[in-house]
């Protein structure tokens, strides 16, 4: 795995056996015996490497999260996953530009550098969006519950773009949801919990009455502008 972050060349077997410690390599086929024939488990990579990252946070029983989805640009017939997808990148408000490749949802831990204002996120988690597949909110809400599941004694703030607002309605385990919405959105109770024997879809709401906007709250409070965003 280092060897793979460290090479600066196309990523293959051979250049990154030429990056590794001469005192600590094996053989050469190893590697690709192991490619070929090795199995792995990306859950337990990740986990081996949120333990490290989370240790790095000066205050381990208070993390923050950032959660978002991006295009990995990686197309081809034995690209497993690949679609067409909006490139955000690309993209403008009257000019939408789609790409083709791997839509994944990146779930990061924030970290603070000792350089006053210097924040870094490092990737804990991941999960690939398909198209006939279970939904970003629901792959957010998989890798959040997961994430609590591997440190039992810490709470979690949740950061994401207006995407995934709706989070904040599922109760995640020790995690705040912090987000942004319209402040004309609406705003309604959670439906019951449908029971077993209950015949028929689930409601989407509680009942056909709003809850009250956002409006007054932004009359009684104060609100300041930092970098063309109200706060």
């Amino acid at each position: 795995m280092c060897a793979w972050a460290l090479v600066t060349a196309r990523r293959s077997i051979v250049s990154m056996v030429d990056v590794m410690d001469p005192s600590t390599r094996g053989a050469h086929d190893a590697y690709h015996r192991l490619v070929r024939a090795g199995s792995s488990s990306l859950t337990a990579c990740f986990f081996a490497l949120a333990k490290l990252v989370v240790a790095l946070v000066p205050d381990p029983s208070r993390v923050t999260l950032y959660l978002d989805d991006t295009l990995f640009h990686r197309n081809g017939p034995k690209v497993e996953g690949a679609g067409s997808w909006r490139d955000a990148l690309r993209s403008t408000r009257k000019r939408v530009v789609f790409a083709r490749g791997l839509n994944l949802v990146v779930l990061t831990v924030g970290l603070q550098l000792r350089l006053p204002g210097m924040t870094i996120s490092i990737p804990v988690n991941l999960r690939l969006h398909r198209k006939d597949g279970p939904t970003m909110l629901a792959l957010a809400a998989e890798m959040s519950t997961e994430l609590a599941g591997w440190f039992s004694s810490t709470r979690f703030v949740l950061c994401g773009d207006g995407a995934y607002v709706t989070l904040a309605s599922n109760h995640l385990e020790r995690t705040e949801v912090v987000s942004h919405m319209r402040r004309d959105a609406a705003l309604y109770e959670a439906p019951p919990s449908r029971t077993k024997c209950a015949p028929g879809q689930r409601r989407a709401y509680a009942s056909t009455q709003r809850c009250s906007s956002l409006r007054p709250l932004q009359a009684a409070r104060r609100w300041r502008s930092t970098g063309g965003a109200t706060r």
